[in-house]
This record gives C-alpha cells, sequence and structure tokens, in this order.
C-alpha cells in the first residue's frame, strides 16, 4: 500500500495512546468534521479519551448531525498522548487552539493527515492527488487497515461520506474522481445515511438565508466584461436577517454564485471586526486562484482558495481584484 509506512507509524501512535486531542482549523469545513467524528467514534469503541476542538462552536448547519455538543471551543486541561490534526495547513489555521496551549503542542506527538500538500508535526500523512479526494477518504483508509472494515459503522460512515460529499460538492468540482465514487458506494455498503446528508446539505435552506443570497446576487460586481464577479455579503445584510456570518457556509459561493456564467467568481463576506472573508472559484484551468488569494496572504487549490484581510478598505480589496491579471 502506498504510503504504508507513515500510515504505520500512524496506527502506532494511535494504538499506545490513551487520551487524543482531534482538531481542525478554525474555518468551516465538513471533511475535517468528518474525519474527527469518526476518529472519535473509533476511540470511545477501543476504550479511548478523545476530545474534539475547535476555536469556533460548531456551525448549525451540522445541526442535523447531532453532534454540536461533542466539539468544544477550549482544550480541556490534561495531559494528552497525542494530537491528532486533519485537513489542515498549517499549526496557525488552528487558531486559539494552538495559541493558547503552546506546551501541548511542543510536549504531545503532532499527527497531521491532510490531502492537500501540507507537512508538519511529528508524523505528516500528506497527499495531494484524485486518489484522496477528501481527507475522509485517507482517515478510511486507516480505519480499515489498522482495524478492519468492521470497525466502521452507520454513522462513522456517514460522517467519512459527509467529507467526500463537501468536498467534491457532491461529485460537481473537478476533484471528482473514479476513486471517489467508489468510495461513496463502500460507505454506502456500510450504511451511510446518503439521503440525510443529501437532504440537508442542499435541500434545507433556510428562507432567511435564500432572501441574502437573492440580495447578493442581484449586486454582483462584473470584472472585465464579466470575465469574473464579485459577491459582497455587508455586515447590515447579516444583521437585518439576524444571520450569523459563521452560520454562513460554502453554499452561497460553491452553489448560487458559481452558478452564474463567468470564468472565476469571488465572495466577500464583512465581518464583524472590519475585515473580511474571501473566498475564490474559478471553473477554468487557466484561472488559478491561488496568486490572487495569496495577495491577502491566503492559498488553497487551484480552483478554490480562501483568504482573510483587516489591512485593506473594501474598495482597494475590489481595486486589486479587478487589476489582477491572470
Amino acid at each position: 500500500m502506498k504510503h504504508q509506512v507513515i500510515i504505520d507509524k500512524i496506527l502506532e501512535l494511535w494504538t499506545s495512546s490513551r487520551s487524543i486531542l482531534l482538531t481542525w482549523a478554525s474555518n468551516l469545513d465538513g471533511d475535517a468534521l468528518g474525519c474527527l467524528l469518526a476518529l472519535q467514534d473509533l476511540a470511545a469503541a477501543q476504550g479511548k479519551d478523545a476530545v474534539i476542538v475547535n476555536e469556533k462552536p460548531l456551525s448549525t448547519l451540522y445541526d442535523y448531525l447531532g453532534v454540536s455538543g461533542r466539539v468544544l471551543t477550549k482544550v480541556p486541561e490534561k495531559q494528552y498522548d497525542a494530537v491528532f490534526i486533519c485537513d489542515t495547513g498549517s499549526f496557525e489555521m488552528l487558531g486559539n487552539v494552538y495559541t493558547d496551549n503552546p506546551e501541548l503542542f511542543q510536549l504531545a506527538p503532532i499527527v497531521n493527515v491532510d490531502h492537500h500538500a501540507s507537512c508538519y508535526g511529528d508524523v505528516c500523512w500528506s497527499t495531494c492527488g484524485y486518489e484522496n479526494t477528501s481527507a475522509t477518504m485517507m482517515v478510511a483508509r486507516l480505519l480499515e487497515f489498522g482495524f478492519g472494515p468492521q470497525c466502521i459503522n452507520k454513522n462513522m460512515a456517514t460522517y467519512l461520506l459527509l467529507g467526500l460529499y463537501y468536498d467534491t460538492e457532491c461529485f460537481r468540482n473537478a476533484n471528482t474522481s473514479a476513486e471517489g465514487y467508489r468510495f461513496a458506494a463502500k460507505m454506502m455498503e456500510f450504511w451511510a445515511d446518503h439521503n440525510r446528508l443529501i437532504r440537508n446539505m442542499y435541500q434545507s435552506t433556510l428562507p432567511a438565508y435564500v432572501g441574502l443570497y437573492g440580495e447578493v446576487l442581484a449586486a454582483l460586481t462584473p470584472i472585465r466584461d464579466g470575465e469574473g464577479v464579485i459577491g459582497i455579503v455587508t455586515r447590515e445584510m447579516l444583521d437585518r436577517r439576524s444571520i450569523s456570518i459563521d452560520s454562513l457556509g460554502n453554499e452561497l459561493v460553491n452553489d448560487y454564485l458559481r452558478s452564474v456564467k463567468a470564468k472565476y467568481v469571488i465572495l466577500l463576506k464583512e465581518t464583524g471586526k472590519g475585515g473580511y472573508r474571501m473566498s475564490f472559484r474559478s471553473k477554468d484551468e487557466a484561472y488559478d486562484m491561488r496568486p490572487l488569494a495569496g495577495k491577502f496572504w491566503g492559498g488553497g487549490h487551484r480552483l478554490a482558495s480562501g483568504a482573510f484581510s483587516d489591512s485593506f478598505p473594501l474598495d482597494e480589496i475590489l481595486d486589486i481584484f479587478k487589476s489582477h491579471i491572470f
């Protein structure tokens, strides 16, 4: 098996650990969440103590999973035998989980499992290719090889399938692969709740959010005669509808904004601290989103990147977008 030496090291560390911290980047990500929920279920079945911690409370977008109480916002004070980080590009992306617990990250062995080109920690399993479209595909391989397919129950299979659906937009993204379809079929053989995932991910938009999306789409800013478009979510729009910015997943940019006929789309979301979260999506390989995100110290994939900035006013951000040459 490819990466066998690394997988063996991860399994050895997991087996020898009794207390485990599971964490991921502070930004919302269904792929990482699926990884950590499956690992926590495995730990519980094996009599281990595993806690999931993120800088932010879990978004209400995942209420249908019934797992909100399993994601903590502070690291419990105790000794940890290992830290598992999934689908996260760097320590800094962990936010307060990392900065508020420096001794923990210095003393405990760190395992990094990521299907992007990131590598850090004591044991790094990083792959960047279609064989691992989502990080949950990697975790599933880890579980099956280490403990046999019988260790994956219905709930775990649902969590693992969530990650694949999240990262491929249910097989609509360019990273969709034959291996991804095979993985989905296998998870459904393990009784993953496909219908519940689809219903809640794509067929349960609340009326307030539909109104917000419509307002954003009605005021799109074109770039270069429609080559690209920019959508803006302001604090006033959110406050008027009592919507929290943290409850906004990727539905607006991936499902609605990206449906506009353009080569690439950009979504800006104004935070309460005067900054802007930025999402960049391309529908054409010729338009690499990473350099544009890099202008604001962000990054990601060629076709999907993100950034945050509180250093520029809105008009300057828009000028940078409009002057960028692909």
